[in-house]
C-alpha cells in the first residue's frame, strides 16, 4: 500500500463522531467516511498486549498492508479505514487475512451498514435520521 494511502497520528483524531465498526476472525474494522475528495486511506494497529514483540507486530503490519493493497483496488469512496489485529492474526496464513480484510471492507462500503450512507449508523444516544 502506497504511503500516501495510509493513515497518519493526526488522522485518528476524525474517528469522532460516525464511525463503522465490523468485527472479522482476524481483525476489528472502524471505518469513517472522510469529506475531501480521496480515494481510501488506511492504517493496521497492533497493540504490545496482542504481540509482545516488535518483530510479530511489523509482520501483522506488513502483511495486513499487503492484503489491504489488493482490498482497496478500485475502490473510490473517501473513508479512512483502521484495522485492529486480533491475536488469530499473528498464525494466520496471507490467504486467510486477505479474505478477512476483503470481506470486512466489503461489508464496510456495502449493504445496510454502508459508510456510504451515514445516517444509517447515527451517532450514540441519537435516533437514526429517517429518509421521509
Amino acid at each position: 500500500m502506497p504511503k500516501g494511502a495510509r493513515l497518519t497520528r493526526a488522522d485518528f483524531t476524525d474517528f469522532s463522531g460516525r464511525t463503522l465498526r465490523e468485527h472479522g476472525r482476524f481483525f476489528t474494522l472502524v471505518a469513517h467516511l472522510r469529506e475531501d475528495e480521496g480515494g481510501p486511506r488506511a492504517a493496521c494497529v497492533v497493540s504490545k498486549k496482542m504481540a509482545a514483540r516488535a518483530v510479530d507486530r511489523n509482520k501483522i503490519k506488513r502483511r495486513t498492508r499487503e492484503a489491504l493493497h489488493s482490498a482497496l483496488k478500485g475502490v473510490v469512496v473517501p473513508f479512512s479505514i483502521a484495522l485492529y489485529a486480533k491475536k488469530t492474526a499473528l498464525d494466520a496464513p496471507l490467504s486467510a487475512l486477505s479474505k478477512d480484510i476483503v470481506d470486512l471492507v466489503g461489508r464496510a462500503i456495502s449493504g445496510k451498514t454502508s459508510i456510504i450512507r451515514p445516517a444509517s449508523f447515527p451517532r450514540k444516544n441519537q435516533p437514526a435520521v429517517s429518509a421521509d
